[in-house]
C-alpha cells in the first residue's frame, strides 16, 4: 500500500506556512544575534548556554508531559535520542564550528541545499510526493537564494572555495533534513512542548563535550548585561519558539514545504540587516525575494479542486493528524 501524502493545498497550508514563517524568522534573529555575540561569547559556549537556559526555561511546563508520556520516551528512546542529537548536539554545534573556518557566503550557499536533502529523502521513504509545481518552486527559490547570497553578480560563486567549514556546514544541513523527516514518523504520539523539553535537555547533553574543549582552550564570557541578553533571546525565541513553530509546521504541512520554507531564512536576515545594522536593501535583495514568493505559490497552489459531491474514498481528502 503507498501510504505517501500529497502536501496541502489551498487554505489548508495557510496554517502550517505560518508555523514554518515564524521559525525561520526566529532563525534568522538568531543569525543577527549570533553574529553580534561571536566577538564576545565562543561558538560552542554560546551554543550549549543557549540550549541549557531552554532546557531551564521548558522544564515546569514540559517535564509534566515527559513523565505523563514516560512509557512511550522508554519504549522509543533510541528514536528520541535520534532526533535530539540530529536537531540540538549536531545541527547547530556543527553550524557553530562551520563558522569559525568558512564564510558566511558558503554557509548560505550550503544552507539553501536544503529543501533538495529534504526532498530526496521523502522521495525514498515514501513519506511525500512531489509535483512538478513543488519542484519548479524549489528550484526557482534556491535559484532566489543564490541571487542573493552572490549579491546580483554570478560571477562571485565562481570563487567560492570549499574547506573544512564547507563539509561540516554540508553535514549540519543533512542531519536537520533528517530530523525534518524523522520528527513527522514519530512511533508515538506525544505532545509537542515535552518532545521539545526532552530534545534540549539530551542535546545539551550532548554538547557538553564540545563546551568543556572550549573551557580547556581558556575560552569564556563575562556576565553582563548585553551577554546576558543574548543568552535569554536565543534560548526563548530561536531555541524554544523556533523549534515548536516548526515541529508544527512539518507535523501539519509536511517536510517538503518545511524545506522549501528554509529558504526564507536568508531573505529575512537581509530584511533584519537593513533595519539594524543598517545596511542598503538593493535591487539582487528584490529579486531574491520574488523568487522565493514565486517559490511558495507555486509549491502550495491548490492544484486539484475536489468537487463537494467527491466521495469520501476519493480525493486528497487525508491529511497528517497533528500531535496533540
Amino acid at each position: 500500500m503507498n501510504h505517501a501524502r500529497p502536501p496541502p493545498a489551498g487554505a489548508a497550508v495557510l496554517l502550517p506556512l505560518g508555523f514554518l514563517a515564524l521559525a525561520t524568522l526566529f532563525w534568522a534573529g538568531n543569525a543577527v544575534v549570533g553574529r553580534f555575540a561571536s566577538e564576545h561569547i565562543p561558538a560552542f559556549t554560546l551554543s550549549f548556554w543557549r540550549w541549557a537556559a531552554a532546557t531551564l526555561l521548558l522544564l515546569p511546563f514540559g517535564m509534566r508531559h515527559v513523565w505523563r508520556e514516560r512509557a512511550g520516551y522508554m519504549r522509543h528512546w533510541k528514536f528520541f535520542l535520534l532526533i535530539s542529537a540530529l536537531n540540538v548536539t549536531t545541527y547547530n554545534t556543527l553550524q557553530y564550528w562551520a563558522l569559525h573556518w568558512t564564510t558566511a557566503i558558503n554557509v548560505g550557499v550550503l544552507g539553501a541545499s536544503m529543501p533538495a536533502f529534504i526532498f530526496v529523502l521523502t522521495w525514498l521513504t515514501g513519506e511525500e510526493r512531489a509535483s512538478g509545481r513543488a519542484l519548479c518552486g524549489m528550484f526557482i527559490a534556491l535559484a532566489g537564494v543564490l541571487w542573493v547570497l552572490c549579491r546580483g553578480d554570478l560571477g562571485a560563486l565562481a570563487a567560492l572555495r570549499f574547506n573544512a567549514g564547507d563539509l561540516l556546514m554540508l553535514v549540519a544541513i543533512v542531519s536537520f533534513a533528517f530530523y525534518s523527516v524523522l520528527v513527522r514518523r514519530a512511533p508515538v504520539r506525544v505532545n509537542n512542548t515535552g518532545l521539545l523539553t526532552f530534545q534540549c535537555a539530551a542535546g545539551t547533553v550532548g554538547i557538553v563535550p564540545f563546551y568543556l574543549w572550549d573551557l580547556a582552550g581558556g575560552a569564556g564570557f563575562a556576565l553582563n548585561a548585553v551577554n546576558i541578553a543574548v543568552v535569554l533571546y536565543v534560548a526563548l525565541l530561536p531555541s524554544i519558539a523556533g523549534n515548536l513553530c516548526w515541529i508544527r509546521g512539518v507535523q501539519t504541512g509536511g517536510a517538503n514545504l518545511a524545506g522549501l520554507s528554509y529558504n526564507l531564512i536568508p531573505m529575512f536576515i537581509s530584511v533584519m540587516a537593513v533595519l539594524f545594522l543598517g545596511e542598503v536593501f538593493a535591487p539582487h535583495h528584490a529579486v531574491g525575494l520574488g523568487a522565493i514568493f514565486a517559490a511558495f505559490y507555486l509549491a502550495v497552489a491548490r492544484r486539484r479542486r475536489v468537487k463537494t459531491s467527491t466521495p469520501r474514498s476519493a480525493g486528497w481528502r487525508c491529511r497528517p493528524r497533528p500531535w496533540r
